[in-house]
């Protein structure tokens, strides 16, 4: 039986058998066995603080939006890091996006498969495409109502 060592702050299923939890600063993957959970494959190398929100693109189910305290946005391809863990490989496939402040929510664009959007405590919503090499992923930051910095690219 799974045992997960922070609570648990957010859950979406990845398949019927799958799903994933948001657990203090780790991402853990469990999987529905015989009538109980089991840990799968647990991500903690990511967030250095907990987790407030996380999402599953609905075009790629294994592509996880997650935002935590730390001020950092993570895009994590699941089924590549359980992968790596189940084969006892270390090498991590996530993207980083870093606001500067604490994160309290994220989303996916429902209709642009590589847009995501974040918003930080102090109310200023980033949104940016994921397709950019840049670390910084500079998109779109809307402060008190309006842009200062650049465009999203279609």
């Amino acid at each position: 039986v799974a045992h997960l060592d922070a609570p648990v702050a957010c859950i979406d299923w990845l398949s019927g058998t799958e799903l994933i939890v948001a657990n203090g600063s780790n991402l853990t993957v469990l999987q529905m066995h015989d009538g109980e959970m089991r840990e799968r494959a647990k991500i903690s190398e990511l967030h250095s603080d907990s987790i407030r929100d996380m999402k599953l693109s609905t075009f790629k189910r294994e592509s996880c939006l997650s935002v935590g305290f730390d001020g950092q946005c993570y895009i994590t391809d699941l089924d590549k890091v359980v992968s790596a863990r189940l084969s006892s490989r270390t090498h991590s496939e996530a993207s980083l996006y870093r606001a500067g402040n604490s994160l309290s929510t994220a989303a996916w664009n429902p209709n642009l498969a590589n847009q995501v959007s974040i918003a930080t405590d102090c109310g200023h919503l980033h949104v940016f495409d994921t397709r950019l090499s840049n670390p910084d992923r500079r998109g779109m930051v809307i402060k008190t109502g309006k842009q200062v910095r650049g465009r999203v690219p279609a």
